[in-house]
């Protein structure tokens, strides 16, 4: 998961679809892990997650991709990671659960419709995820099941 997260980011922040008030920064560490599912998911839940963040930064700020840990829930194990934005969430206050579908006219909402198709992939992948709304800004976490855990070589 770690090569799939930091060959995503590099890709990015080469593909200079952010403007230069957004910066895109990756905290991963160097051990290896794996997940039960899907890359192609894995990418696609870190792609929406990372542009719903930008959607948050009308003023710039800081995008961040980070994790890779393994944490134990219930005797399961998982693999858990985060993306978060300085900004501040247009949802707050919103009548509508964050992960339910929304209307695609742009007019009636900011939500990204990427958000439900996020939680439909990791709930897919036996995974969770949650979000937390702070002054700082908006994390999401997103646990999904690990395959295993490598310890970094010595």
């Amino acid at each position: 998961m770690a090569q799939v997260v930091r060959e995503l980011v590099l890709l990015l922040q080469a593909s200079r679809i952010f403007p230069d008030n957004i910066t895109l920064q990756c905290s991963w560490p160097s051990s290896s892990s794996l997940v039960l599912g899907s890359a192609e998911m894995v990418k696609q839940i870190l792609i929406n997650l990372i542009k719903n963040a930008r959607r948050n930064l009308l003023d710039g700020g800081l995008i961040g991709v980070s994790g890779g840990t393994l944490v134990e829930q219930a005797n399961q194990r998982y693999i858990q990671f985060s993306v978060r934005d300085t900004g501040s969430d247009p949802n707050v206050g919103s009548p509508n659960p964050m992960f339910e579908p929304v209307n695609s006219d742009k007019i009636s909402t900011k939500r990204s419709l990427g958000l439900n198709v996020v939680h439909q992939l990791v709930q897919k992948m036996h995974g969770q995820i949650r979000y937390l709304i702070s002054p700082k800004g908006v994390r999401y976490e997103v646990l999904l099941p690990a395959a295993n855990w490598f310890l970094p070589s010595a």
